[in-house]
């Protein structure tokens, strides 16, 4: 677990500064990523079951169950811009929804900005690792099972958690 707190954690502390986090850390976890993913499907095509995979922290791990808008977390922070009574963050929430759904947050990382504003930067770090710890503990308890397909991060996050943990409705709605 702490593996995946300390990703999560460094991706949104780059991210704070204006330093693309998952490019940064990419070149050293991404290979790390891709093995885990391959090792889980490999089994789960033997196996058909997705709760005795191997690997727990896999990037779809992180970007279906971590990452709701992007990197972040920032699909919440974009609706509640959207009602915001201020013309400037409504227009911003109503103009960075649509790529929010698709995972592609700079337009409210960069416009809000939450780089370097102190007190965005708070929970733009401690949700994701609250959510890092929901999603760690709701699958080494069973309630989900692990990730068995490798998807774009441009799918949207409910569908690309159903497809990436077998199929399983329940899942989409953590």
């Amino acid at each position: 677990m702490f593996g995946g707190l300390l990703t999560v954690f460094l991706i949104v502390f780059f991210w704070s500064f204006g330093i693309h986090g998952p490019a940064v850390l990419g070149p050293v976890i991404r290979p790390m990523w891709d093995a885990a993913i391959l090792e889980n499907m490999e089994q789960f095509a033997e196996t058909s079951d997705a709760y005795g995979l191997p690997n727990l922290f896999t990037e779809q791990f992180i970007q279906w169950f971590v990452w709701l808008g992007g990197s972040g977390s920032t699909l919440a922070l974009v609706v509640l811009f959207m009602f915001s009574k201020a013309k400037f963050l409504k227009e911003l929430g109503r103009l960075a929804f649509i790529p929010g759904l698709f995972n592609i947050n700079e337009p409210i990382i960069f416009g809000a900005p939450i780089v370097m504003n102190p007190i965005l930067i708070i929970p733009f770090v401690l949700t994701p690792v609250v959510l890092t710890t929901i999603a760690y503990f709701a699958t080494v308890t069973g309630l989900i099972p692990l990730m068995m397909a490798k998807l774009p991060f441009t799918v949207l996050s409910p569908v690309a958690a159903v497809i990436s943990t077998d199929w399983t409705l329940l899942r989409g709605f953590l």
